[in-house]
């Protein structure tokens, strides 16, 4: 880490001017953007990872810094907002403020990366890039993992491109503790670990003398270990189980690898994975054992190896597939409420700028690569690392976050690109970039007309926005959100949210409405059940309510509330020898001590009764 600081203690008054210039800008840009998106409903009402990483860092810091199970996600986000919870309290401004320097910094960081990849020049553009990249901007502002992540792995590719300190074993050192730093934001950049060790041991001989890349390849997995062994030992020490990082993978694994995937984000539809985040559940009840967590990822894992092995054409068309959505133009979001285009379209002046995007990159990074083949430029592991994460992206699925973290290699093989293309433009020179035209024109054919992109919609949106006002106890303005919400998709979910809106109305007529268009959706979603049998008994229709609460009975048979509520639905008929056994079952599935505690005394109210009719 010491030549990245020398490489910053070695800039002349030129290059400090210049990249002082940048930096200003660059902060500017990000610390407008943080403003100007402060008071919007999705920063000031967190949803999806956003909302578990904030809960998760809230445990933390009122709950205990341990918990009971293997992380289910990275965990360094959220200890990280912990800390500063700690010191600043709830309110996320500051913290997202300090994402905005950290992005800024990674701008400099980038420049040293382009000046060591090519030239002083390389270095400019990458980092004018850099300063203006909508996509940093936009994630500098969001609770999520990403600028961190990008900060890092910055780090890393300096080092990569540092040939000069190839012999030093220190190097390599801190290369895996880097990688190892990185994966503890998103994992799967592991897999470059195993690439970079046959690459030492192969490519060492030529570097290094008596074998000594074996000691390197040691020092490298070493360093590389060293920040993941306490989450792995934790894991252990909560679980009992090796889990390496994280117990996310194979849901993730499952939903980029089956036969209805299209390559990106997609809600399973096997499972309501608002309720079942890691698909355990389901996995338990297909399996009819209990299941860790762990276990159940293993599980999804077996699902999506199924898939390809017993489907291989099909997958290498999805694989193909996912590699144009990875260099494709669109970010693919995993929900619009953190969709770069929603933000620009309704929240942000900053972004409606005429920023460089994700797409223009990636098109000059091909053209970049292509001129490197050409010119035979040894940066053997820096493009290795650059395939691994690609590799890595690819075997799960493509949205703009985890492609994110390779972008600023991406940044530079493009300023390079543009050099290349500059200096062969000056010659008039077709030779030069014959080979870089005929590859974009080849890519953007088959990208435009055979890929297969997928239709984003305002739909996440209005229905989050439904749920903030459904959370307000605006139920009319939640309902005119849902109905919104309807005009770009037609799914379960926007009527299911409908109904509870409508039941907490007590308009229950028009909730039994909403919920049966969720259920005609939906066959198997429980809750859609659930509240129209609680619907049906507000309406006083007994015998329908004990419908649905038989149908999801028979639908999961460990829904502990189903068992109670059909119960209580006997219970109000008078129906006692009947609604017992459904309190009894109810207590062998319930965990919650304070429910359980009423539900045996509803059982000795029934017991009571029913002695006393035998009495009569």
């Amino acid at each position: 880490m010491n030549d990245i600081k020398n490489d910053l203690l070695k800039l002349d008054k030129d290059e400090k001017k210049n990249l002082l210039y940048l930096l200003i800008i660059g902060l500017l840009l990000r610390i407008f953007y943080i403003v100007e998106t402060s008071g919007t409903p999705f920063i000031l009402h967190l949803f999806s990872d956003s909302k578990i990483y904030y809960d998760w860092a809230k445990s933390l810091v009122t709950v205990g810094w341990t918990g009971e199970d293997a992380f289910f996600m990275a965990p360094v986000y959220p200890y990280l907002m912990a800390l500063y919870m700690k010191i600043f309290g709830d309110s996320l401004f500051i913290f997202r403020v300090l994402q905005g320097f950290v992005s800024t910094a990674t701008i400099i960081l980038i420049y040293i990366g382009g000046k060591r990849f090519y030239s002083t020049t390389t270095g400019y553009i990458a980092a004018t890039i850099a300063t203006f990249y909508s996509v940093f901007i936009f994630y500098s502002g969001a609770i999520l993992s990403e600028t961190y992540q990008v900060f890092f792995l910055t780090l890393l590719i300096i080092l990569l491109l540092d040939d000069s300190k190839r012999l030093d074993q220190k190097h390599w050192f801190s290369i895996g503790v880097l990688l190892g730093v990185s994966a503890l934001f998103r994992g799967n950049i592991l897999l470059f670990a195993p690439v970079a060790i046959v690459w030492l041991v192969i490519e060492g001989k030529k570097i290094f003398s008596k074998n000594k890349q074996y000691t390197a390849a040691m020092i490298f997995t070493l360093g590389t270990m060293l920040p993941i062994a306490p989450v792995t030992a934790y894991n252990y020490l909560v679980s009992g189980e090796l889990v390496i990082l994280t117990t996310n993978g194979g849901i993730n694994f499952f939903l980029g690898n089956n036969e209805d995937s299209p390559g990106v984000y997609l809600n399973p539809t096997q499972f309501n994975i608002s309720e079942d985040m890691s698909g355990q559940k389901y996995a338990q009840r297909q399996t009819g054992k209990k299941l860790s967590a762990n276990e159940a990822s293993g599980y999804w894992y077996g699902r999506g190896i199924d898939y390809i092995l017993d489907e291989p054409g099909d997958a290498l068309l999805l694989y193909a597939n996912k590699f144009f959505l990875f260099f494709g133009e669109g970010e693919n979001p995993q929900s619009t409420i953190m969709d770069i285009n929603y933000f620009r379209e309704n929240h942000s002046k900053i972004l409606q700028l005429p920023l460089p995007g994700y797409f223009l990159i990636s098109l000059l990074a091909l053209a970049g690569f292509v001129f490197m083949y050409s010119e035979k430029q040894k940066k053997g592991l820096f493009f290795l690392f650059i395939f691994t994460y690609i590799i890595a992206t690819l075997l799960f699925f493509v949205n703009g976050r985890y492609r994110l973290g390779i972008t600023p290699a991406l940044i530079i093989v493009a300023a390079y690109a543009i050099i290349k293309l500059f200096e062969a433009a000056q010659k008039f020179s077709w030779e030069k970039i014959k080979r870089p035209a005929y590859f974009i024109s080849v890519f953007l054919f088959l990208y435009v007309f055979f890929s297969a992109r997928p239709v984003y919609s305002e739909f996440d949106a209005y229905i989050h926005l439904g749920d903030i006002e459904y959370e307000a106890e605006n139920y009319n303005n939640a309902v005119e959100y849902y109905n919104r919400a309807l005009f770009f998709q037609d799914k379960a979910v926007a009527y299911m949210n409908m109904g509870n809106a409508l039941a907490r109305k007590k308009d229950f007529r028009n909730a039994i409405a909403a919920y049966q268009k969720a259920i005609a959706r939906d066959q198997d979603n429980i809750l859609a059940h659930f509240n129209l049998g609680f619907a049906y008994t507000q309406m006083g229709s007994f015998d329908l309510a004990i419908k649905e609460y038989s149908k999801i009975i028979e639908l999961d048979p460990t829904f502990a509330n189903a068992y109670r509520n059909l119960g209580i639905t006997l219970y109000v008929q008078e129906l006692y020898e009947e609604a017992l056994p459904y309190f009894e079952k109810f207590l062998t599935i319930s965990n919650d001590p304070e429910v359980n505690a009423l539900v045996r005394k509803d059982i000795e109210t029934i017991k009571l009764k029913l002695q006393s009719e035998e009495k009569k």
